[in-house]
């Protein structure tokens, strides 16, 4: 394949219009990554019904799971951020909210947790399902050439 998985990711969303990257650690541990990743994507359409995200589960050295994330919303400014964190802080612990500041850095860190192995990651809220159908199936495709999960 003439690109390897983690560069297709980052390229795909980069090209999305992200406002905040979020990270969340679990205030009781989180063993493993779907589980994770379950937690934060049922709870973003609950939290904004107009909210679109991009979750990906990383493993501590300890053995559980905190999320990282990127979210599109339809009100990017801080007291929305600011509310977004408060939520997020309540409901499972530690967590971050920020704009996004450089796209590609972002992009990339993200899609490194998609291509490892001990790793899991979900796109969800508005048309989740239907963000781009040819990558969707480019994404498949590069996933089981490399002998990874994920849901798109």
């Amino acid at each position: 394949m003439a690109e390897n998985y983690h560069e297709s990711m980052a390229r795909w969303l980069e090209s999305r219009d992200w406002t905040a990257f979020f990270t969340v650690t679990f205030r009781n541990p989180v063993r493993y990554p779907r589980q994770a990743v379950n937690r934060v994507a049922r709870f973003i359409p609950m939290m904004d019904s107009q909210a679109r995200a991009f979750v990906a589960a990383e493993p501590h050295s300890k053995g559980d799971y905190h999320v990282h994330g990127l979210l599109s919303t339809p009100v990017p400014d801080v007291g929305y951020f600011e509310g977004v964190w408060s939520v997020l802080f309540e409901r499972f612990g530690r967590s971050r909210v920020e704009s996004v500041v450089r796209p590609g850095a972002v992009a990339n860190y993200c899609a490194k947790y998609v291509t490892k192995r001990t790793s899991d990651w979900d796109l969800v809220g508005v048309e989740a399902g239907n963000w781009d159908p040819e990558w969707d199936q480019y994404a498949r495709d590069v996933a089981v050439y490399n002998g990874l999960t994920g849901r798109i």
